[in-house]
Order: structure tokens, then sequence, then C-alpha cells
């Protein structure tokens, strides 16, 4: 992620320098935003494994006691 941000700041200072387009800042400000979207996805598949996991080994709370949010 730091890589992707370090590109947004050098496309930027690029584009003040007249040596690349907005476009260009523009792209790579989009890849960092997919990139902290793909994160926050796997920390959220993560966390509901844990619970399976967590249930799956007698976790001391049935299933109908809280709500779902993954709809499962």
């Amino acid at each position: 992620m730091e890589v992707l941000q370090k590109a947004v700041s050098i496309s930027d200072d690029l584009f003040k320098a007249s040596y690349a387009t907005y476009l260009t800042v523009v792209s790579a400000q989009r890849s960092v935003l997919e990139a902290e979207l793909e994160l926050s996805d796997t920390r959220r598949q993560q966390f509901l494994q844990l619970i399976d996991l967590y249930r799956a080994l007698g976790g001391d709370w049935a299933a109908t006691d809280a709500p779902n949010p993954a709809g499962r």
C-alpha cells in the first residue's frame, strides 16, 4: 500500500511539473482505492471466518442469539 501511495505522490509531482497528465494521477489514486477496498474486504472475510470457527468449536452462543450480518 505504501508503494501505491508513493506512486500517487510521484504522479502528482510529475503532473505539477507538466511531465504527466492528470489521468495519470487519477489512475494512481484509483489503484490505491482499489487496494484499500480489497484489504477491507479481506479483513472482513477473516473476521467472518473467525466467527465461524468460534461457533464450530462450541463458541458459547447459539446461532439465533445474534443477527448474522453476512446473511448466512
